[in-house]
């Protein structure tokens, strides 16, 4: 069966090295050794695969060096090898089969290392006897970890090397290898190159010599990580297997002769055979276990992140918990200005029956752009500063709200509340100790003026008394007194606005209309209004009498401004019952033949400080009047059309009556 080739562009980054990356690495490695010519030939393209293909997702090696050792017996060293054996060796003549740690194949970050020849130190290390060995604690752990007995490892015994071959496959890892007393040249080679791991793994061929690939790592590799090679060294044998008995360096004739005469082909044949089917059954056991290893460790792993996941949402039931309690109402927003959470008050306030989690709050509150919503949660999530400011937004919240905004690590909490109705208060009261104060002025001057009216009106009466003065002159002095009393009638007027009783009485409503029309009348023969008006005989009702004339004052005022030239005005008392309740009252009928107001005026008409008098109107006037109407139970509605053929504005005032002294009237009207 042909494998598919392995991606060229495949990295495997040994800082992140799991099950998926062991199986892929080691696919591709045996791929890479196919179609080789020997041992060496092989062993190369393992180690220049290694060195390439482990590095980071920046192409960043992840080993400094790469390395292929394998025991050799003296006799099959080629001649140069032979060479740098003797000079290394303590006896003289030694046994042809000595075995001697010869380095196959190098492969690393400077050029020298990427030829065996070039090794000066490591081309091939005779190993006499065991105390020899012990010398060298780096060659003595791997042979160790790698499950062997240094003796049995220097003198195999034909009867346990089939055993051994089956069973030995491990690997010789030290994490931390700086300062490690088993790693050689540690300044001019640890230190030197950034060593931070040493990973060796291997195992026996079945000719009882010992195979190993070293890393010199410059990430750090875990145990965990070191465990997964055990299998690759099994695809590093299978890659080695068919040299065991061949040719093993490049320079090796392809026939040598007397080279093992003594063995015969079919056995050859059959350890090999014999021995590439173990290795595959144990890659196959290798592969099963990391898998029901790793299996575990998910399996571990899901059940603390379940865990993990149940200790959150019960933080979070808590939080939301002692969010909902808050008498503030409170929302999150993620760094994206997405909604993640609103408590039940928030809800309330600016959800109006959406579900706003997900949506992001600028496209969902597009008027809180470029306000101090806007920059204020701002500083908060991009400057992480807290701030607390107030800010109106427009219908359809048309609320005020106090904000205190706090930084987090997944965007801003904000906490807020409705400051509405304390603003409206805090401004009612200004305006009212302004009204107040305007009274208490106007009532002064009305007095004042009122002894020099006197006075005037003293004279004129002594003047026109004279029997000297001419018809004429008497006719102006009359005139003079007309017109004085007219004055002092404002003035009188303006005295019983601001004076207030203290308790309730019966008023008069068609004597407080006839008293209002006398106020305006300079106004009304100036403009040229017609008056038209529908009066009882009486219609009593119980209230503040000031308080009334104040409200029809300001109806009748705004209906004059409101009337063209020659327009007219009508100003109409009946006994009516209200719609709602049944209550019997009396309606008081205010009507202009103006232009009319559009809906968006007439639905602000009522708001403080909204008018349609530029400067020359305070916006109070219909305001105050509407809060004056309720505190007496009553209620003031509005009519208005701009029609061409129906237009102008009817103000409809309904005060309730008294249902003993009305209660017997038939001439009470539904409203």
């Amino acid at each position: 069966m042909v494998e598919a080739a392995h991606d060229p562009q495949g990295r495997y980054d040994l800082a992140e090295f799991g099950l998926k990356e062991m199986i892929e690495c080691g696919r591709a490695l045996r791929i890479e050794s196919q179609n080789s010519a020997t041992m060496e030939d092989a062993a190369r393209r393992i180690v220049s695969f290694l060195h390439g293909k482990l590095s980071s997702a920046y192409g960043q090696t992840n080993c400094a060096l790469v390395r292929c050792f394998k025991t050799h017996r003296f006799f099959d060293l080629p001649v140069e090898l032979e060479k740098v054996a003797r000079k290394a060796l303590l006896q003289n003549d030694p046994s042809p089969s000595l075995p001697c740690l010869t380095l196959l194949a190098t492969a690393g970050d400077r050029p020298e290392w990427n030829d065996r020849r070039t090794s000066q130190g490591h081309a091939v290390i005779p190993l006499e006897s065991v105390e020899l060995v012990e010398r060298a604690p780096m060659i003595a752990a791997l042979i160790r970890q790698m499950g062997l007995e240094i003796e049995s490892t220097l003198y195999p015994d034909p009867q346990i090397i089939l055993d051994s071959e089956q069973h030995t496959f491990n690997v010789f890892h030290v994490e931390n290898a700086n300062g490690d007393p088993l790693i050689p040249a540690q300044k001019g080679f640890v230190g030197a190159y950034g060593i931070s791991s040493v990973l060796g793994f291997g195992g026996l061929l079945p000719s009882g010599e010992l195979f190993a690939i070293i890393l010199f790592s410059k990430v750090r590799i875990t145990r965990e990580t070191a465990e997964l090679f055990r299998t690759i060294a099994l695809g590093v044998k299978l890659a080695l297997l068919p040299f065991t008995r061949g040719r093993i360096f490049d320079d090796d004739p392809i026939n040598r002769p007397g080279r093992h005469l003594e063995e015969n082909l079919k056995t050859i044949q059959d350890e090999q055979l014999r021995s590439e089917t173990a290795t595959l059954q144990l890659l196959l056991s290798a592969l099963e276990d990391t898998a029901l290893y790793q299996t575990r460790r998910l399996h571990l792993s899901n059940q603390k992140l379940v865990l993990q996941a149940e200790s959150v949402q019960r933080q979070g039931a808590r939080l939301s918990a002692m969010l909902e309690a808050t008498s503030d109402a409170v929302f999150l927003l993620d760094r994206e200005w997405r909604f993640t959470f609103l408590n039940h008050y928030a809800q309330t306030l600016i959800a109006n029956g959406v579900d706003l989690i997900g949506q992001n709050v600028w496209e969902l509150f597009p008027h809180a752009v470029g306000t101090n919503f806007w920059v204020e949660y701002r500083k908060a999530m991009l400057e992480g500063q807290d701030v607390k400011f107030q800010e109106y937004y427009p219908p359809p919240l048309d609320r005020w709200f106090e904000v205190h905004a706090f930084p987090s690590d997944d965007g801003i909490a904000a906490f807020f509340h409705d400051v509405t109705d304390r603003r409206r208060q805090e401004e009612t009261l200004r305006q009212t100790e302004k009204l107040a104060a305007a009274g208490k002025l106007a009532a002064s001057l009305a007095h004042e003026i009122n002894n020099p009216l006197e006075a005037i009106t003293n004279l004129l009466y002594l003047v026109g008394g004279d029997e000297r003065l001419s018809a004429e002159t008497k006719s102006f002095v009359a005139l003079a007194e007309g017109e004085l009393k007219r004055v002092s009638e404002i003035t009188s007027q303006m005295l019983r606005f601001h004076r207030q009783s203290t308790f309730a009485s019966e008023v008069n409503l068609v004597a407080v209309c006839e008293s209002v029309l006398a106020l305006y009348k300079g106004r009304l023969d100036q403009a040229n209004v017609k008056v038209i008006k529908a009066f009882p005989s009486s219609a009593v009702v119980t209230g503040y009498e000031g308080e009334i004339r104040q409200v029809l004052a300001n109806l009748v005022g705004n209906a004059i401004d409101a009337s063209r030239l020659g327009g007219s005005l009508w100003l109409k008392v009946r006994y009516r019952k209200s719609l709602q309740d049944g209550r019997p009252g009396v309606t008081v009928t205010v009507a202009d033949s103006g232009s009319g107001m559009s809906k968006a005026v007439a639905a602000r008409i009522f708001e403080p400080f909204f008018t349609t008098k530029g400067i020359t109107g305070s916006g109070l006037g219909l305001w105050i009047s509407l809060d004056l109407v309720k505190k007496h139970g009553g209620r003031l509605s509005l009519r208005t059309s701009e029609l061409f053929s129906r237009h102008g504005t009817v103000f409809s005032l309904f005060l309730p009556a008294d249902m003993g002294r009305e209660a017997a009237r038939s001439d009470f009207e539904r409203e």
